[in-house]
């Protein structure tokens, strides 16, 4: 009898702490063996899609696919790479042709891409910029921005996204890197941007986003005698209700004297 109930709590304990949602976290840009960059780094992209599923594993709110094994699920997609170069050109994404390709349980999609504009505003890599400024000597103010989409796998919608931007240069240090200590460093702010600024403020924002929500308006609606009505509605997803009358139509008209049948 004690193995059992020792059992039971053990069962209600592994199920308070199961994850509530599970989102497959994608970077729209991957290294591989034919794709790399000249510093070895791994993408704008995959350094924030790291530190977002870093922090949705440490938490307890949502799980996540480890970012090693999403690169090996989307190594041949064909969709995934067009999306890419799709995006490199218009600035536009097909989610729903995204999602459909990806090979995940997940019914949600965070998708995470990285990018630097240069002066004609093409979209590029972040290392090969730092790369190419650092070969000609380019002075510019470059900006590296982040866009982070959630998407619905069903019907592939966004159901919230958000762009984050970090200057890469400042008017007293060009965005270059002489040597390889140099680009190190530039990696290093990069990565202490992703992780203490992007991946924390996404973590808060997809799970504010996630939240069933209830609203009650009763302390804003004043009371009118013998009249009450109770609303519910529920939008996909995200119940939104108004507080029911504490009597409904018929208890009230039972108690007026006016009332007979």
């Amino acid at each position: 009898m004690k193995k059992l109930l020792v059992f039971i709590f053990m069962f209600i304990g592994l199920a308070a702490y199961a994850k509530e949602e599970e989102i497959f976290v994608l970077p729209l840009y991957m290294t591989d063996v034919q794709n790399n960059n000249s510093y070895g780094f791994e993408t704008a992209s995959e350094i924030v899609a790291d530190d977002i599923i870093q922090n949705f594993l440490l938490g307890n709110k949502i799980n996540s696919t480890k970012l090693d094994n999403v690169k090996a699920l989307t190594a041949n997609d064909f969709y995934v790479k067009e999306a890419g170069n799709k995006f490199r050109k218009s600035g536009l994404i097909d989610f729903e042709k995204l999602v459909k390709s990806i090979n995940t349980t997940a019914d949600k999609t965070l998708l995470v891409v990285g990018y630097v504009e240069d002066k004609n505003e093409a979209k590029l890599e972040l290392w090969d910029v730092l790369k190419l400024a650092s070969d000609f000597q380019i002075d510019y103010q470059y900006n590296w921005t982040t866009m982070v989409m959630l998407i619905d796998n069903t019907d592939g919608v966004a159901l919230w996204h958000k762009s984050y931007t970090m200057p890469l240069a400042s008017n007293k240090k060009p965005f270059s890197a002489k040597n390889f200590s140099a680009a190190a460093d530039n990696y290093e702010k990069v990565r202490s941007f992703s992780k203490n600024i992007i991946a924390k403020d996404v973590e808060e924002n997809v799970i504010l986003r996630l939240e069933n929500k209830t609203i009650d308006y009763s302390d804003n609606v004043k009371p009118v005698p013998n009249e009450g009505i109770g609303l519910k509605y529920y939008k996909k997803g995200i119940p939104v209700k108004i507080t029911p009358p504490a009597e409904t139509i018929e208890q009230q008209l039972l108690k007026d004297d006016t009332f007979s049948l």
